[in-house]
C-alpha cells in the first residue's frame, strides 16, 4: 500500500506553505519507510469528509488534519512503521509532548 499525502502547493523552497501541510510532511517522513507515501502537491480540499488539506489516503481510507493523520497513522498496524511517541514512559511525558 502506498499513501498518499496531499498538501498545499511549495513555496519558499519548502513543500508547503501551510504549517499543517509542513507537519505533516514531516511525521510521515519520519515514521512511514520511503517508497510506502508520496508527496501530492494539491488544491482539492474535497478529497475528504472534512475538506481540508492536508489528506492523507490509502486504497480505502482518506483522512484530514494533522491530527487526524497523526492518530491514523498511530493505529496503523504496520510493523515497519515507526510510532514517535513509543519512548514516552506515560502519560505526563505525553501531555508534555502535545504541550
Amino acid at each position: 500500500m502506498v499513501l498518499q499525502l496531499h498538501i498545499w502547493g511549495p513555496a519558499f523552497t519548502l513543500p508547503s506553505i501551510d504549517p499543517q501541510c509542513l507537519a505533516a510532511v514531516t511525521y510521515v517522513a519520519q515514521t512511514v519507510p520511503h517508497g510506502q507515501w508520496v508527496l501530492v502537491a494539491s488544491s482539492d480540499e474535497g478529497l475528504s469528509r472534512e475538506r481540508e488539506l492536508p489528506a492523507l489516503c490509502d486504497e480505502q481510507t482518506t483522512v484530514a488534519g494533522f491530527d487526524n493523520i497523526v492518530s491514523y497513522l498511530c493505529g496503523q498496524a504496520e510493523a515497519d512503521w515507526k510510532d514517535l511517541d513509543s519512548c514516552l514512559e506515560n502519560a505526563r511525558d505525553r501531555a508534555d509532548v502535545i504541550a
